[in-house]
């Protein structure tokens, strides 16, 4: 866990509570958007979550990518509890304010954590979708299949498999050898904190 992270979650519980007491009441205010997104994994609703996230042009993330994702936030209260501190120091930094809130502000592009983040549009809060630009490593020539897409490996054995949005993805491969055709298949959950041009790996049975 990276500086920026640790020290969020080292502050994690007087954001909360800043937040949570401060700013819940204002309908505008980026606080409501930290109460709403922990409803949305407390009652698993992946359709409210969908519909109310903004995603990037050319990032792949559907409402099944949003199911997955509160379905495992619900089941993992330690993923659960970054994810809500992220985001409530996140509503803090635009909320806060006096001497106060700027001692606890911690950072200053609030986006720069977190697989969801807090952002504001003319003067508007919303809860935006982290875009992962995604590499496999895996052999070369390798043709390989990925959201009903096939991609053939570089002579590095490198793969972009493109933009995708926080959820559980699987990808699978075949490669041409001497002795016949090998087949691999792998799964992964997208959601890193701070790395969002992760490399991925699909190794396949050579020996």
């Amino acid at each position: 866990m990276r500086k920026a992270l640790r020290n969020i979650m080292g502050i994690a519980l007087i954001s909360v509570m800043f937040l949570f007491v401060a700013g819940c009441g204002s309908e505008d205010s980026a606080t409501l958007l930290v109460s709403q997104f922990r409803d949305y994994i407390e009652v698993k609703d992946g359709e409210g979550l969908y519909e109310n996230a903004q995603v990037d042009e050319g990032t792949h993330w559907t409402v099944d990518d949003a199911a997955n994702v509160v379905t495992m936030l619900k089941d993992d209260e330690e993923q659960t509890a970054e994810i809500m501190a992220v985001l409530a120091a996140q509503a803090q930094h635009y909320d806060g304010d006096g001497d106060k809130n700027k001692s606890y502000d911690l950072y200053e592009d609030v986006t720069q954590v977190g697989p969801f983040y807090i952002d504001e549009v003319e003067d508007e809060y919303m809860i935006r979708v982290r875009t992962y630009d995604v590499t496999l490593m895996t052999e070369p020539q390798a043709t390989i299949t990925f959201l009903d897409e096939e991609f053939e490996a570089n002579e590095h054995g490198e793969v972009d498999l493109g933009k995708i949005g926080p959820g559980y993805y699987e990808i699978t491969g075949t490669l041409e050898t001497d002795e016949g055709e090998l087949e691999a298949e792998d799964s992964f959950f997208m959601f890193e904190f701070e790395t969002f041009t992760p490399a991925i790996n699909l190794d396949f049975e050579t020996n």
